[in-house]
């Protein structure tokens, strides 16, 4: 960000400082540099306490620990099936499964795809990275669970049809949209979509989300949204101040929020080539 003359700020406006040409030249020397990278990857860390026995056993103890698999399973496109037999005998042939058919009495389920662990934000840039990918792929295994085997009690078979298209649809992308900021100068406001789909993977029905470090808090909207409880903590007055006019834009529906998200992108615009000067996503 060019830096053409010292600045100080005043509410959401900027006024010209004179301090005479020393710093002018000064700061001639810097044009052109700035403080950031563009955020073009940002990892995810997922962590958990030391077992205490088994996966299950940690699990009945403290009700939580698993992951909420079929709650975060990437949506299929319309040229696409994912579909799943269950049955205690018989084969599935691929005639029938095509049909969603089963042999045995078996019941065709559609699911989406197991989540992966590599999320994106469907930018051009991030589709065009991935590969072309078709064709139908089939495969069988005992049904599984956080709790171990169910008992054996049923064989899935498991495949998708696909209709192909890019890899990136077998992941989960975040849509980013313009009212994630709604106003908030926070420089690293989160995808509130994205922050939903964290708070459903790990948490169970009836849960508390803890975020420590809640920013503009799109966390607890998030976890509002899922009907989820949540423990936010924000040192920064002007952050908590986002905090409570977030929620409670949240809670006055989606009219009244998209209302004041246009209002804070109009207020952005006199923000321009300020250190709050964000671009905003498109809807």
């Amino acid at each position: 960000m060019p830096i053409p003359f010292q600045s100080s700020a005043k509410g959401q406006e900027y006024e010209r400082t004179e301090k005479g040409s020393a710093v002018l030249d000064d700061a001639k020397a810097w044009e052109g540099w700035g403080t950031a990278l563009k955020p073009a990857w940002e990892p995810i860390v997922l962590a958990r306490k030391a077992l205490v026995g088994t996966v299950a056993e940690t699990v009945l103890a403290h009700g939580c620990g698993g992951l909420n698999i079929d709650g975060c399973r990437i949506p299929v496109g319309d040229g696409d099936r994912l579909v799943s037999f269950e049955r205690a005998a018989g084969d599935v042939s691929r005639e029938n499964w095509r049909k969603g058919t089963c042999v045995g009495g078996g019941k065709p389920v559609d699911h989406g795809r197991w989540p992966a662990n590599i999320l994106h934000d469907g930018s051009d840039e991030v589709l065009a990275a991935f590969p072309e990918s078709g064709g139908s792929v089939q495969r069988t295994g005992k049904r599984t669970g956080v709790l171990g085997d169910f008992g054996g009690q049923a064989q899935v078979v498991m495949g998708h049809d696909d209709a192909g298209g890019s890899a990136a649809r077998f992941f989960y992308s975040a849509k980013a949209d313009a009212h994630d900021r709604i106003g908030s100068k926070h420089p690293t406001v989160k995808p509130v979509d994205l922050m939903q789909w964290l708070c459903r993977l790990v948490t169970p029905p009836g849960g508390t989300v803890l975020d420590p470090f809640a920013g503009s808090g799109t966390t607890g909207e998030a976890a509002w949204r899922e009907g989820f409880f949540a423990v936010l903590i924000e040192r920064e007055a002007e952050y908590q101040a986002d905090i409570a006019r977030r929620m409670d834009l949240a809670t006055a529906g989606p009219a009244t929020r998209k209302a004041e998200s246009t209002k804070a992108r109009g207020r952005a615009a006199d923000m321009a080539g300020t250190l709050f000067d964000q671009p905003e996503a498109a809807e």
